[in-house]
């Protein structure tokens, strides 16, 4: 069968741009057939797999597939400017003192138009003892919250996309360091 015939939506006609309109299961089938090249034969139950292969592109297209990750950190509030050594998905340089008490993550997927998709993230952090913070995930796995202990010491937040796995993990590596002079003591010697 070919577009046009009983039973079937006709063709566009030539000068027509295809639009979302045009991904219908008749010209999915009628395409599938034009790439086997027999247009005219019926698909058959050896081709399901196929089928369902050229299903899945046309439904990664229709959801957006995540290729980046999109982030901010804030120390108490504060946005904190982040410095991206390298890498596609670089680690993120994060830092704190002692007097510091919460580092706040948010992380968005994003397509390749840099739209959030919800795609579901795990988060982890390497202070499984909770030596320098414990991390708190927010329920939608975006964002999480590292409360401080006021000590000093480094913690690796990072994020991975399971659904996506060609993006890399955003890893956060926040060093917390001495607060600030408070005050100056000292002592005086006569001789």
């Amino acid at each position: 069968m070919c577009a046009g015939a009983a039973g079937l939506s006709p063709p566009p006609g030539r000068n027509r741009t295809l639009g979302w309109w045009a991904v219908t299961a008749e010209n999915r089938i009628l395409a599938l057939n034009l790439a086997r090249g027999n247009p005219d034969d019926p698909v058959t139950v050896a081709d399901a797999q196929i089928m369902v292969q050229v299903a899945e592109v046309f439904r990664r297209y229709l959801d957006g597939t995540t290729v980046r990750l999109a982030f901010t950190v804030a120390v108490d509030g504060e946005t904190v400017p982040t410095t991206l050594t390298g890498g596609n998905m670089p680690t993120i340089a994060v830092a704190a003192t002692d007097d510091n008490n919460t580092v706040t993550f948010t992380v968005s997927p994003q397509d390749d138009h840099q739209n959030d998709t919800a795609d579901q993230l795990t988060v982890t952090s390497d202070d499984t003892a909770g030596t320098v913070g414990t991390l708190a995930v927010n329920e939608d796995t975006h964002g999480a919250v590292l409360t401080l202990n006021h000590v000093e010491g480094v913690v690796n937040v990072t994020f991975a996309d399971p659904s996506a796995p060609a993006v890399e993990d955003l890893v956060f590596t926040v060093t917390v360091g001495a607060g600030q002079t408070a005050a100056l003591s000292g002592s005086a010697t006569v001789a």
